[in-house]
């Protein structure tokens, strides 16, 4: 492709053949396109003439048939070539239907597990089992909001379920900190019997080290807090 290249450079610095016919030529070459035997010719009978002519020509003897070029429409042969390149473009097509529908796959997979592995539930809380409704013989704090989890030390991937009674109004901000930061948040709001309860999986990018974590609920100026064990 480069040597083609080269000479349809050439030829047209000199000035030499058609030079439409080169310049689609040049054009092919360029973008890694196919070049028919017809253009491959044309180019090497050019460049053996002007570019890299022979110092010795045969001399024509009477049996030998003339060897002069036969006039051909280069229209003509150029339509019957790209005729074909609807073929090319049908394939190029089915190539990049293939490549977008392997990058929809990937997406998706990368999406699914940065589900699991952060423990983002959001919308998909309702897939889990359903938390446990707290005993509402349980003692509620004078401040009338009372915050616990299922189990006092969890592993990473154990679901942690946070429930509580509240006889205030308004909602209730739970959150869980590990030091002095918030690795876990959500807004939550009482059920008409007066209780609560939401679901998380523990572990993740910011659950770093094993220790006491912290469980907080806070309902306008109320706040109570639980910790438990992360392994």
């Amino acid at each position: 492709m480069d040597f083609i290249l080269d000479d349809v450079k050439e030829l047209l610095k000199q000035e030499k053949g058609d030079p439409i016919i080169l310049e689609r030529i040049k054009r092919a070459a360029e973008q890694d396109e196919v070049i028919s035997v017809y253009e491959r010719n044309y180019v090497d009978d050019l460049a053996k003439k002007f570019i890299r002519p022979q110092h010795v020509q045969p001399e024509e003897t009477p049996n030998q048939p003339s060897l002069q070029p036969v006039a051909v429409n280069a229209d003509d042969e150029f339509e019957k070539f790209y005729e074909q390149k609807p073929i090319l473009k049908s394939k190029r097509s089915k190539t990049k239907k293939l490549i977008f529908g392997v990058a929809i796959l990937i997406l998706a997979i990368i999406l699914i597990t940065a589900v699991v592995y952060f423990g983002i539930l959001g919308t998909f809380s309702a897939m889990l089992p359903t938390p446990s409704i707290p005993d509402t013989d349980t003692p509620i704090p004078a401040s009338g909001l009372s915050v616990q989890s299922d189990f006092s030390s969890y592993s990473s991937g154990d679901i942690i379920s946070i429930s509580g009674i509240s006889v205030n109004s308004g909602k209730i901000t739970l959150s869980i900190i590990n030091g002095d930061d918030t690795i876990w948040e959500e807004e939550i709001s009482p059920r008409a019997d007066q209780s609560y309860s939401t679901l998380l999986i523990a572990g993740g990018p910011s659950w770093e080290s094993k220790g006491s974590y912290t469980i907080k609920a806070v309902q306008g100026s109320i706040t109570e807090e639980i910790s438990f064990d992360f392994r």
